[in-house]
């Protein structure tokens, strides 16, 4: 196996482990502090792998989060996308800020996330009912050091030189 096909390998396991971490079943009061995870991967790989992961992996992504959610067909997808093209455009930038700075990012990246998300609840006028709708992505912005000090050494170790 190739060292490029191993690092598409640790993607594809790291997206498959973030799914199944979205269809935990949570009681009602957890459920909206339980991080963005599939988001969270969505925007590592994205920043680390920036001419392999973009739009196309956005909106296939997003159509599997609309199938875990059951939610209307596209909308995680039209999120996904415009962060990505964000994260695309500011790679640099994000990518050599501080772990600190980087998490305040991600919790504004996620922010906007939700923010689409209710949006387009908004135009089926099907808006959350609870304003904990919002928790998420501060403890997004928590989870993601961690996120980025365990996936950081997959890709060290199998990016391509």
């Amino acid at each position: 196996m190739s060292i490029t096909t191993k690092l598409y390998f640790s993607v594809f396991i790291s997206f498959l482990i973030a799914a199944l971490l979205v269809s935990i079943p949570l009681p009602t009061k957890l459920y909206w502090f339980w991080p963005q995870w599939i988001v969270l991967i969505m925007i590592f790989w994205v920043l680390y792998l920036p001419n392999n992961i973009g739009l196309k992996t956005a909106f296939v992504i997003g159509l599997v989060l609309d199938g875990l959610s059951g939610s209307m067909l596209g909308e995680h997808s039209l999120a996904l996308i415009m962060i990505t093209y964000l994260l695309l455009k500011f790679n640099n930038k994000i990518i050599f800020s501080k772990i600190s700075g980087q998490s305040i990012i991600i919790f504004a990246l996620i922010f906007l996330y939700q923010g689409i998300l209710y949006w387009v609840h908004g135009i089926m006028k099907s808006f959350p009912l609870t304003s904990s709708y919002w928790i998420s992505s501060i403890t997004s912005a928590l989870v993601w050091p961690y996120i980025v000090m365990l996936l950081q050494e997959y890709v060290k170790f199998y990016k391509p030189r």
